[in-house]
């Protein structure tokens, strides 16, 4: 079971197997970030990026070939401060994960939706 972030709308729970199909639409690489309730992963963009002297600064949300790809803002705001841009998606390392995940949300007031 995966938990779904998508831009908009519910956070979904999803099965591993819908979780591969939307993941593969989505982008064709992902990297996966550890969180105290599993693996998040987060897809991989080509950045637009700037020249500071000798530093290169990264310019997300925009994307090198122009356009932007969307904070997720529920997902940021359940996962924590940081900016999180697009979909992404959390393995649950247990079944305490998801129980502590599932009234994190909730105390969020963020809606859930069980597709599995």
């Amino acid at each position: 079971m995966y938990y779904h972030f998508p831009v908009q709308g519910a956070i979904q729970k999803i099965s591993d197997a819908t979780a591969q199909v939307l993941m593969s639409q989505i982008s064709n690489q992902w990297e996966d970030e550890p969180t105290p309730y599993g693996k998040l992963f987060l897809g991989v963009y080509d950045w637009a990026f700037s020249k500071q002297g000798t530093t290169l600064k990264i310019e997300a949300p925009n994307l090198i070939g122009g356009g932007s790809v969307p904070n997720n803002e529920n997902a940021a705001a359940t996962l924590g401060g940081e900016p999180i841009y697009g979909d992404c998606f959390l393995k649950p390392k247990d079944a305490n994960a998801i129980i502590s995940l599932d009234e994190l949300i909730a105390d969020k007031g963020i809606t859930i939706q069980d597709k599995q």
